[in-house]
């Protein structure tokens, strides 16, 4: 059975209450969430000798997560700079938000959910649902950056991948995706087996080095939509922790915080983060979908439901 407790965590300038959640299972790890954004604060968990320790980066002041560059442990795609209405249902946080109609890429209402679910298998499931009353692209997925190390333990280069992926979409130098997808093989993006994420770091490989390491998208192998499939695998050969990655969603974006050293805020242990320091596996559709008819739409349309999953599975090895 999984406890969870609550408390005022701080107040935005309007006086909206932030409120942080602590998911705790029977093993004593915690994930840790915040109705800011709709955001993952911590993931307290153990490593091969059963030592616990916090691998998700993040903030150590609720402010620092006020318009933070890196988009730290949030929402992305809508809401992350909003003050989600949030709730305990009996075993899981709900997080909800209706959108006003103002934003020009975002005609109509729309009405999101992010549902967080923690077991004690330490398994931490994420839903996003929206609906709409107007045609609207819809892509949710959560910016969590993870050093299995522990988030304080510096960089994560020596953290192996392993994907499920053999496309990847090919990108310019403006991370605009051409529509064209193309084959790992032989590549510093073939993660099909596990591969230290140091070892095409500066590959001058679909501009991998002009973005100062990896923040590619990666077609996910066999996908069919609303089934969960198995996106791939982060381990640590240091703690022996992984954290295995499913998801319903027909892409995966890998960014190895290329740019967290650009104005990071304080973080929770008194630091701040170097570029590196974390790496986000984050379950999307394909980039830009919106403006490529070949790739999976984005589009939500009045009376349809928007749900997509993604399952971190933490572990070790």
């Amino acid at each position: 059975m999984i406890e969870i407790g609550q408390h005022l965590w701080g107040m935005t300038s309007g006086g909206e209450a932030i409120v942080l959640y602590t998911m705790r299972n029977a093993q004593g790890a915690e994930v840790k969430l915040t109705n800011y954004g709709a955001t993952i604060v911590a993931i307290t968990v153990p490593d091969r000798e059963g030592r616990m320790a916090d691998v998700a980066l993040g903030y150590k002041h609720p402010e620092g997560y006020f318009h933070d560059n890196a988009a730290c442990g949030k929402s992305v795609g809508c809401f992350a700079e909003q003050v989600w209405e949030s709730r305990v249902e009996t075993n899981r946080v709900v997080m909800e938000l209706l959108s006003d109609n103002s934003a020009p890429d975002k005609p109509g209402e729309l009405h999101a959910q992010a549902i967080f679910d923690f077991d004690d298998d330490c398994s931490l499931e994420i839903t996003y649902r929206a609906r709409t009353n107007s045609t609207t692209p819809v892509d949710l997925t959560n910016r969590l950056y993870f050093n299995l190390s522990g988030e304080a333990s510096g960089t994560v280069l020596d953290h192996e991948l392993q994907l499920n992926s053999s496309l990847v979409p090919e990108i310019n130098e403006r991370q605009r995706p051409t529509g064209r997808l193309s084959d790992v093989t032989d590549t510093p993006q073939d993660f099909r087996k596990f591969q230290s994420l140091r070892t095409g770091i500066d590959a001058a490989y679909n501009h991998i080095r002009d973005f100062r390491g990896y923040a590619h998208s990666f077609v996910i192998e066999d996908w069919k939509p609303g089934i969960l499939g198995i996106a791939g695998c982060l381990r640590d050969p240091q703690s022996g922790r992984q954290v295995e990655v499913l998801t319903s969603q027909p892409c995966v974006m890998i960014y190895t915080g290329n740019r967290l050293s650009d104005g990071c805020p304080e973080t929770k242990s008194g630091g701040r983060y170097e570029n590196h320091a974390g790496v986000a596996i984050e379950c999307q559709n394909f980039p830009d979908a919106v403006n490529h008819p070949e790739f999976p739409s984005p589009l939500l349309h009045p009376g349809q439901t928007y749900c997509q999953k993604t399952v971190y599975r933490f572990g070790t090895f």
